[in-house]
């Protein structure tokens, strides 16, 4: 998992950086952004109180560039920053260990005055968790069963100009480290933080485009096909398959901004598994437990929002089961996605269920007709 998330956050940048720097030099759009933090890890479950020994505390670097207005959606997001980020904390005790995180951001200003801004950041990417669960050497460690986990982050600050090129800041937000069952256990690291951050302009003669452009509105029809792995409880180390078959009906109303909805089939190679345990766990063994093919399978419809940030789109999607042999009710989908060709996109993604992980894919989205207006 972490290779691939690390392609997809590389390839981020080289696209972003290679279609959208037309208008202004890079020289003029970078900045450099460098915070201390520190916590509290919430303890989302009883069972994990006596790993929470000392607050968590660490660090963070972003390099990013500022927005020019060159790109509709530029103006319609307010003049966003993005960019990449590292992270480094230590999770609140020895057993739970250290942590690193490589991600992409995005923020902007809710309000922006001559000295003061009011700002909000967003970032997603791949985490690595240096004491993970092992059975022999850290079997206390009942959150985290893997090196390799997803990693995102929420903010929102306050910031001071100084000067031309240098701000400070005092933010407050959460951080969020999970394998998304890829491998058990999975309970999931959620930490609150605060932070004091200082930020770096390379130019402070940045000019900014500000004629309003002309939406184009857009109907979408796209084909999403993905697959993945997951493990199940009770924990016996077995990997099963699963995949996620969706198509989505998209309308861009405004550059930046789409909705839709659509149709999924997803398919759980754990269903028996589940539907063992439900029933049946205690009274015979998985191997003589049996289930129809077609328990395998779900069906959902679901309804969606997009961040079009030509060329990656990001987008959640909440969903209602149609069928569920595992009597499942509901599930959301996250997805990250990146433009190959006019048609054609590569994406990651989380799916879940009340906010628990129920498996990362990756997979590729197919526009099968796209009419502008």
């Amino acid at each position: 998992m972490s290779n691939k998330l690390y392609i997809i956050l590389i390839l981020f940048f080289i696209i972003v950086q290679g279609k959208a720097q037309q208008a202004i030099s890079l020289s003029d759009r970078f900045f450099i952004d460098a915070e201390l933090l520190t916590g509290n890890t919430w303890a989302h479950h009883k069972a994990i109180n006596y790993l929470l020994e000392y607050p968590p505390a660490g660090t963070n670097f972003k390099i990013g560039l500022n927005s020019d207005g060159s790109r509709d959606w530029h103006i319609d997001l307010n003049y966003p920053r993005y960019g990449v980020g590292y992270q480094y904390a230590r999770l609140g005790s020895d057993i739970l260990g250290n942590s690193h995180a490589l991600y992409l951001f995005i923020g902007s200003d809710f309000l922006n005055g001559k000295r003061w801004s009011w700002h909000y950041d967003l970032g997603a990417g791949v985490g690595f968790i240096d004491n993970p669960y092992d059975e022999e050497k850290n079997p206390l460690n009942i959150v985290n069963g893997s090196v390799t986990n997803a990693f995102l982050r929420v903010a929102t600050g306050v910031g001071y100009k100084i000067s031309a090129r240098h701000n400070v800041g005092i933010n407050g937000g959460l951080f969020h480290l999970s394998n998304g069952n890829s491998s058990l256990p999975n309970w999931g690291i959620n930490t609150l933080y605060l932070s004091l951050n200082w930020e770096y302009l390379f130019s402070d003669s940045l000019q900014l485009n500000h004629k309003t452009k002309s939406p184009t509105k857009q109907l979408r029809i796209t084909a999403y096909g993905s697959g993945g792995y997951k493990e199940e409880r009770p924990v016996d180390r077995i990997k099963y398959i699963v995949s996620d078959w969706h198509i989505n009906v998209w309308r861009k109303y405004r550059p930046g901004f789409s909705y839709g909805a659509g149709l999924s089939l997803f398919y759980d190679g754990a269903s028996k598994k589940m539907l063992w345990r439900s029933d049946y766990e205690g009274k015979i063994p998985l191997s003589e437990f049996d289930v129809k093919a077609y328990e395998y399978w779900s069906l959902g419809a679901q309804a969606g929002y997009m961040l079009n940030m030509h060329p990656v789109y990001f987008s959640f999607e909440f969903g209602v089961y149609l069928y569920s042999a595992v009597n499942r009710d509901i599930y959301n989908r996250w997805l990250l996605e990146v433009l190959v060709t006019d048609n054609l996109r590569v994406y990651g993604g989380l799916k879940s269920r009340f906010g628990k992980a129920d498996f990362v894919e990756y997979g590729v989205a197919y526009d099968i007709l796209k009419i502008n207006r």
